[in-house]
């Protein structure tokens, strides 16, 4: 499940990225203000911040499960 958390999540930055990059172009280039500009920042660094949780969520769920089995 943590798996699967962080794939999605490495997917909406993606996402996330390509939507701030045309924003920020638009921005300036002057053909957007910055109440479209500011929330595509906000949505990028928040979703890089819970991919960012994501994935050490996911780490020391694997190595708490290599410590049970004895992998360690």
């Amino acid at each position: 499940m943590a798996y699967k958390r962080y794939q999605s999540l490495e997917k909406q930055v993606e996402a996330y990225e390509e939507s701030y990059q045309i924003n920020d172009i638009r921005f300036k280039s002057g053909v957007s203000n910055f109440l479209n500009y500011i929330p595509s920042k906000n949505n990028l660094d928040n979703t890089r911040v819970n991919l960012a949780n994501a994935k050490y969520k996911y780490l020391l769920r694997v190595k708490a499960m290599d410590y049970y089995r004895g992998a360690v």
